[in-house]
């Protein structure tokens, strides 16, 4: 009874909301759109931070663009780096919060956002989720990281009643091995969800424990979400399809950015292009421009990823492309062979002061090891970071955390989370 009232207020809300929303954004030709939000993204980020300001100025850029063309012609790349200035600035203003990632690089990126952006995320993902089958409301096991679980005992009963509202059974995998894995199995199975939304290789790594064990009662499934990372072997779709005996679609964004577009079908990728407009380089490179208010606008931002088939349909005037050539997370492993997912380490470190770069070193002696900007107090800094580890495995205890000059590299200077001191590399 409460599931099928959840189902049908979540239905009748999302659906009357997109309604609204695509009747605002579907009056004009998408480019159309796309370049009135633009100029308005660009004039109010000449208003509201001089760095802005100062890029009009260096580059001799225009108050206002007059198509997508002269803007990509003429606006630099604007990478985490050049946007430094704007986060500085934004640490005065108010009505903002502070969010942090990571991902599969090892330098935390601390960024302001507006309570606002959320919603309007929200409403471009839940737009093309629909588009893809998904309905709002329905029961889905949500296999993701519990950073809440390092926050205060509020933000803990805050997100399980959120999580309550929206049908989610939230699923921790930061543990990886196969007992846990086996665990989770058998829960998806004992409270059968219609969606499963994770982690890509925690996905991956479920699936083979259940097509390995032949955990046949995971089924009725309609449908499994990738996320946060690209899938990491070339059989993960097939593999993961085969274990829930339902289709694998990969969602596709970022903290910073917010969602960019979403497999409506096996390699067919709507865009939120109504939220972001994507450029691509020759060699598929991808840049995202934001189109709504932000409290860090977004211009010509190279996430770091690659796409192929990005194709402009003349008959809709919409994007899409067919796959996301992206990053994909290694693992975290302790000496006794336990492994976990390395956002662990991400949650666990990425609101630390001061903390200017970490990386985990897989060996048969494993560490974490940090590197700190300016004047710390290191000592606090070991005993927080400890602390939350052993929250999530007593394993962690014995793990030295040392503070160092520098990271170790790839030979395209990156520097990955996890480095595998094993093999020399990540």
């Amino acid at each position: 009874m409460i599931q099928q009232l959840r189902r049908r207020v979540a239905s009748s809300f999302w659906r009357s909301r997109i309604a609204e929303h695509e009747s605002r954004i579907s009056k004009d030709w998408p480019a159309v759109v796309q370049l009135t939000r633009l100029n308005h993204c660009w004039q109010r980020a000449l208003t509201e931070h001089p760095t802005f300001r100062d890029l009009k100025v260096e580059h001799g850029l225009p108050s206002s663009f007059d198509c997508l063309e002269q803007f990509a012609e003429q606006f630099p790349r604007l990478t985490r780096e050049k946007l430094a200035g704007v986060v500085a600035g934004a640490k005065g203003m108010k009505h903002v919060q502070w969010r942090a990632t990571g991902g599969t690089t090892s330098k935390p990126f601390h960024f302001p956002v507006f309570a606002s952006e959320a919603r309007q995320d929200a409403l471009a993902r839940w737009r093309l989720r629909i588009q893809a089958g998904i309905r709002p409301g329905e029961s889905t096991a949500l296999l993701w990281g519990h950073s809440h679980l390092f926050a205060s005992r509020i933000s803990r009963i805050s997100r399980r009643l959120k999580d309550a509202v929206a049908g989610y059974d939230r699923i921790s995998v930061y543990h990886l091995d196969d007992s846990s894995l086996r665990e989770i199995a058998i829960r998806i199975a004992r409270r059968k969800p219609r969606y499963i939304c994770g982690y890509s290789t925690a996905l991956d790594r479920l699936a083979r424990t259940i097509v390995a064990e032949e955990i046949e009662s995971v089924q009725g499934i309609d449908a499994v979400v990738a996320t946060a990372e690209g899938l990491p072997f070339s059989d993960s779709r097939e593999v993961v399809g085969k274990a829930f005996d339902a289709p694998v679609l990969m969602e596709y964004g970022a903290v910073e950015t917010g969602i960019v577009a979403h497999e409506i079908e096996a390699g067919h990728y709507e865009i939120a292009w109504e939220n972001a407009y994507l450029e691509t380089t020759a060699d598929g490179e991808l840049l995202i421009t934001s189109l709504y208010p932000r409290a860090l606008p977004l211009f010509r931002y190279p996430i770091g990823d690659r796409v192929s088939g990005f194709e402009m349909h003349s008959d809709t005037g919409k994007p899409t492309f067919k796959q996301v050539i992206g990053r994909c997370n290694a693992n975290v492993e302790l000496a006794n062979g336990v492994v976990f997912h390395s956002e662990l380490i991400t949650h666990a470190v990425r609101d630390i002061p001061r903390l200017s770069g970490y990386q985990w070193l897989n060996s048969d002696r494993p560490r974490l090891e940090l590197t700190i900007r300016g004047e710390a107090d290191v000592n606090r800094i070991r005993e927080t970071i400890q602390s939350r580890l052993q929250n999530i495995d007593e394993g962690f205890a014995a793990i030295p955390i040392e503070i160092v000059d520098t990271l170790r590299h790839t030979i395209a200077g990156k520097i990955p989370v996890v480095w595998d001191l094993r093999r020399g590399e990540s």
